[in-house]
């Protein structure tokens, strides 16, 4: 299912270039961070797992006015590099979960960290939207 998004995020990114599209969604997925908890986080399990590679694909294919195997091979190289991170730290680490409190809802990390990554996102739309409205 991802590998089938990242392809329809990157032919609507060649067809339909609009990169602060891309990182308007991105930032919604930064945003849906504060849903992590129950009842709403099938929000954020939902932006991770379907919006993001969508995203994340049609903002490169869409910032990339190169050839179909330079966007290709640019979005092959981030999935390959992060094959070794997949296997230090992800489910073939084997480490045991450890419990935490359940909480109601975010709390100030939470808080912090979301609004510091959204504010990120929003301020490269930004300057790509600035970008985009010079002269070249």
């Amino acid at each position: 299912m991802p590998a089938a998004l990242v392809l329809t995020g990157a032919v609507l990114g060649r067809r339909f270039p609009q990169p602060v599209l891309g990182i308007a969604a991105l930032a919604v997925v930064a945003a849906s961070a504060l849903f992590e908890h129950p009842p709403w986080d099938n929000l954020h399990v939902g932006a991770t797992w379907l919006l993001l590679p969508l995203a994340a694909s049609y903002t490169v294919a869409s910032n990339l006015p190169s050839s179909e195997p330079v966007t290709a091979t640019s979005l092959a190289v981030p999935a390959a590099l992060a094959v070794p991170l997949i296997a230090d730290y992800g489910w073939t680490a084997y480490a045991p979960l450890v419990e935490s409190e359940s909480t109601l809802g975010p709390d100030s990390w939470a808080w912090t960290s979301t609004g510091l990554s959204v504010a990120a996102v929003v301020a490269c739309g930004l300057a790509a939207a600035h970008l985009g409205k010079r002269p070249t």
